[in-house]
C-alpha cells in the first residue's frame, strides 16, 4: 500500500486543502484506490467527512495507478 497527496478545493472547509489517498496493491505494478486520510475530518468529525462519498479531492485521484 502507498499514499498519494491530492490537493484541491474542499467544500466542507470552503478552501484549498490536501488529503492522502490510499492505494492497495492488486497485482504486479497495479494499485487500486482504497480510501483516504483527511486530517481535518479526523480532528473535527472524528469518524469521517460528512461529504466523503462526494469528496472532490478523493474523486479527482485516479482509480488505479501503475508503478
Amino acid at each position: 500500500m502507498f499514499e498519494e497527496t491530492v490537493t484541491g478545493f474542499c467544500p466542507v472547509q470552503n478552501c484549498e486543502y490536501s488529503i492522502d489517498v490510499n492505494y492497495s496493491h492488486i497485482t504486479d505494478n497495479r494499485y487500486l484506490k482504497s480510501g483516504a486520510d483527511c486530517d481535518y475530518c479526523a480532528d473535527v468529525f472524528g469518524s469521517g467527512c460528512p461529504n466523503q462519498k462526494d469528496c472532490p479531492l478523493y474523486l479527482s485521484a485516479p482509480k488505479e495507478i501503475q508503478r
